[in-house]
C-alpha cells in the first residue's frame, strides 16, 4: 500500500481538512503501511500538534493527558511483549509541555529501565524524561538502584483506582481479561458502590461470568440507568444470578413503558429461564421502538413450547409494519 503513502500525507496535512476522523485515518493508515515518507510524515505532524496543545493547553490539562500517556505507557510495560510504537506514541506531547508534565516521570522512568526495550526508544524516553526536569545523573541514579520487579496485577490494580475515568475505565477492562479473582471482584464491586465508571466495572464483572454472583446487588441500583443500564443489564445476564431482587428489577423494567432498556431487561429474563416473568416480557411486544420489540419476540421464542400462553400477543405482530418484526414474529412462534 506504499503506493497511497503520497495521497495520504497530503490528507495529514491539509490544513483545511474539516474533519478530525479523516486525517485520523490517515494517520493510522500510513502508521501501519510504514514507508519512509510517511514515517517522516507522521512524526512531524505529531511534533506540530504536541507544540500546538502545549501553547494552549491549561497546567490541568496538560497533566490529565501526561498522567493518560502514562497510562498507555504502564499498559504496554503489562504486556509480555510491549509494543514500542506504542509505547512511544505520547512522547511528542510530554516533551513539548516540558516540566509541566513531571508527573509522567515515574512511568518513563520505568520504562526506561525495562531491560525488553530497545536502544533507540531507550535513547528516545532519556531525551523526554531530560526535558520533562530530569538530569542524566539522576536518572543514572535510578538506573543504579536494585532492580525490584513489579507485579503486573498489582500495578493493573492501582489504575483501576485511579480517579481518572478515563484511565480506570480503561483499567477496568484489562482487569476483565485476566478472569475471575476475589481482589478483581472486590476492586469492582467498591468501583460500583463508589460510582467510579460504573460502566465499565459492569462490563468486567459480566466477563467474570458465575465466579461474580456476589457482585450482582450491586449492578442493580445502576440497571435503570438510561447511561449505564445496558451494561449493568447485560452483567446480570452473564452472571446468571436469579435473585428476587435482580428478577424483580429487571421484571420491573420489562413492564415500564418509559423505559429505556426493556428490550434488555427481556432478553436477559429469558437467558436466566424466569418463566414466571413471560408477562412482563410480552408487555415489551407492544413498544413503540422496532428493535425492542424484536428482542422481546427472541426472548420469547427461548422458552419454546412454554411461552404457548404467548402465542396471541406473538401473532398481533404477523401485522406489524415492520418486515424485521414480522420475521422475528414468525420465528418465535415457530419455536
Amino acid at each position: 500500500a506504499e503506493a497511497a503513502s503520497t495521497v495520504l500525507i497530503e490528507i495529514l496535512q491539509d490544513a483545511d481538512e474539516p474533519n478530525d476522523w479523516v486525517k485520523m485515518a490517515a494517520q493510522m493508515a500510513l502508521s501501519w503501511i510504514g514507508s519512509a515518507d510517511g514515517e517522516k510524515a507522521l512524526s512531524e505532524d505529531s511534533k506540530s500538534r504536541a507544540s500546538e496543545f502545549a501553547s494552549k493547553a491549561s497546567l490541568e490539562d496538560i497533566r490529565r493527558s501526561a498522567e493518560q500517556t502514562s497510562f498507555s505507557i504502564r499498559q504496554e510495560l503489562r504486556s509480555p511483549r510491549p509494543h514500542e510504537g506504542v509505547l512511544t506514541a505520547g512522547l511528542d506531547n510530554l516533551a513539548a509541555s516540558g516540566p509541566r508534565a513531571a508527573n509522567a516521570l515515574p512511568t518513563l522512568v520505568r520504562a526506561y529501565l525495562d531491560p525488553r526495550l530497545s536502544a533507540s526508544t531507550k535513547s528516545q524516553l532519556a531525551d523526554v524524561i531530560a526535558a520533562l526536569g530530569m538530569s542524566s545523573a539522576q536518572l543514572s541514579a535510578e538506573a543504579e538502584k536494585p532492580r525490584v520487579d513489579f507485579d503486573p496485577f498489582e500495578d493493573l490494580m492501582a489504575d483501576v483506582a485511579n480517579e481518572d475515568e478515563f484511565i480506570s475505565s480503561l483499567a477496568m477492562s484489562d482487569l476483565g481479561k485476566l478472569g475471575p479473582s476475589e481482589r478483581a471482584i472486590d476492586a469492582l464491586i467498591a468501583a460500583l458502590d463508589q460510582g467510579r465508571s460504573p460502566g465499565s466495572a459492569a462490563n468486567a464483572l459480566g466477563k467474570f461470568g458465575k465466579a461474580a454472583g456476589r457482585a450482582a446487588p450491586h449492578l442493580i441500583p445502576y440497571m435503570a440507568d438510561r447511561k449505564i443500564g445496558a451494561n449493568a443489564i447485560q452483567a446480570v445476564g452473564k452472571i446468571a444470578v436469579t435473585d428476587a431482587g435482580t428478577v424483580n428489577e429487571l421484571r420491573r423494567i420489562a413492564r415500564s413503558n418509559d423505559a429505556v432498556h426493556r428490550g434488555m431487561a427481556a432478553s436477559t429474563l429469558s437467558k436466566l429461564g424466569v418463566l414466571d416473568a413471560l408477562p412482563d416480557i410480552q408487555a415489551v411486544l407492544t413498544d413503540k421502538r422496532k428493535y425492542t420489540r424484536i428482542l422481546a419476540a427472541k426472548a420469547i421464542a427461548r422458552f419454546e413450547q412454554k411461552a404457548a400462553p404467548a402465542a396471541g400477543d406473538l401473532g398481533k405482530l404477523l401485522e406489524d409494519p415492520d418486515h424485521d418484526v414480522r420475521r422475528a414474529a414468525v420465528d418465535a412462534l415457530g419455536s
